[in-house]
């Protein structure tokens, strides 16, 4: 049987049908845009139902449940949001694309031409080289050098008998032994530069001077003087460093310092702007190198560092003397390569001469290979003789080219 409802019942109801009409309205209030951000957000749509119907009304329960239905699936569907994200996701693609003609630099001061930026690779620098103002060029050990005092400094470095050899000085074996097992060391372990340096190289240098009046400095951290650098532009100039240098001890060269200082009043006695390293002549350059390491950006290095001491022997050059040849190296881990640096003067109808310096090598009659015990004795063998030469005839030529007939 159907039970009567009364009166109170019936408003109930009413009131209660009004409510989900409004619910189902699809314009939010005003109130969800002003609720505060640490609060929860109350849907107005959401009536409380505070009486519950009488179970007669089947068709009042029914339009409830379907209008609970499609405010569930709205709010989960959330279609606003989705082209939002969109919209947002697009946005932020198209700020991170960049065209393809756009360089990132670091600062305005690396980036003032297009020539700067390319400089950075090795292989374009060296090829700039011949271009720089004085022109520095590479030559392959087949090539004529055309010049005779660089043949001469070949052939002498590889007479094994003779006046002016070291086939008479033999390395001590406990040395050889030493610097053999720290050269394996590093090539196992894949040690750094740092330690090739530290370890290898300059162990091997010092053991060539021994008893010569040389001495060997690191200087990886040491400029060569804006006045001595090549220029490829009007402002812009190639500024590389090495590692090791082999220049006169003071203490042994106390008569030769004097008579070039009476020249140099400055006591600018190299291109190297360090006060100590720059008040002493150098005749020997060695850039170092891990097995990995670019061989190409060492041959720059070197070709750079030697073009700012032939700069700093002509300006200090007196008459029209030659420019004696100086011997540099470069050692990838255990592998030396040698090479003659020699100046070369052009001059044309204005009767003004136009420098070039001349990168003759690698010259592989020279070239150490390997940590073996024989390797590296045979290796010190030639370094010797570099170091007789710096000695010998380099300090001759360049005092008399410093200081005149």
């Amino acid at each position: 049987m159907h039970q009567i409802m009364d009166d109170d019942q019936r408003e109930v109801i009413l009131r209660w049908v009004k409510d989900i009409e409004l619910a189902r309205r699809p314009t939010p209030p005003p109130c969800a845009q002003n609720t505060p951000p640490n609060q929860p957000m109350t849907d107005a749509r959401i009536v409380p139902m505070t009486t519950t119907p009488p179970r007669s009304s089947w068709e009042g329960l029914n339009s409830q449940k379907r209008t609970l239905e499609e405010m569930s699936s709205a709010s989960v569907a959330d279609p606003p949001k989705r082209p939002r994200f969109q919209r947002d996701s697009d946005s932020h693609s198209s700020v991170l694309r960049l065209r393809d003609d756009i360089t990132l630099t670091g600062s305005t001061s690396t980036s003032t031409s297009a020539s700067r930026q390319r400089s950075l690779s090795p292989s374009r620098a060296k090829a700039n080289l011949a271009r720089a103002s004085p022109s520095i060029v590479y030559i392959n050990e087949l090539g004529d050098p055309g010049n005779e005092a660089a043949k001469q400094l070949l052939a002498r470095l590889l007479v094994e008998n003779g006046e002016c050899t070291s086939s008479s000085w033999i390395p001590p074996e406990e040395s050889i032994a030493k610097i053999s097992a720290a050269s394996y060391q590093c090539t196992t372990e894949i040690r750094s530069e740092g330690s090739w340096v530290i370890k290898v190289a300059c162990p091997l240098l010092e053991l060539a001077i021994e008893d010569l009046p040389l001495e060997c400095w690191s200087v990886q951290t040491e400029s060569v003087d804006v006045r001595y650098l090549p220029r490829y532009t009007a402002r812009d100039t190639y500024n590389r460093k090495i590692d090791l240098v082999v220049g006169l001890a003071k203490k042994d060269w106390t008569t030769y310092y004097d008579q070039v200082a009476a020249h140099i009043p400055d006591y600018q006695f190299s291109h190297i702007t360090h006060p100590h390293t720059g008040a002493r002549v150098l005749g020997f350059g060695c850039e170092v190198k891990a097995p990995d390491g670019n061989f190409i950006e060492a041959e720059v290095q070197l070709g750079v560092w030697m073009s700012g001491l032939f700069s700093w022997m002509l300006q200090h050059r007196r008459g029209a003397a030659p420019l004696p040849p100086v011997v540099g190296c470069i050692s990838m881990g255990a592998n030396w390569e040698f090479y003659i640096v020699y100046c070369v003067e052009e001059t044309h109808d204005s009767h003004q001469s136009t420098p070039q310096v001349c990168i003759w090598g690698p010259l592989s009659d020279l070239c150490g290979r390997g940590p073996s015990h024989r390797a590296v004795s045979m290796l010190a063998t030639t370094l010797r003789r570099v170091m007789q030469y710096v000695c010998e005839d380099f300090t001759e030529q360049l005092l008399k080219i410093i200081v005149g007939d």
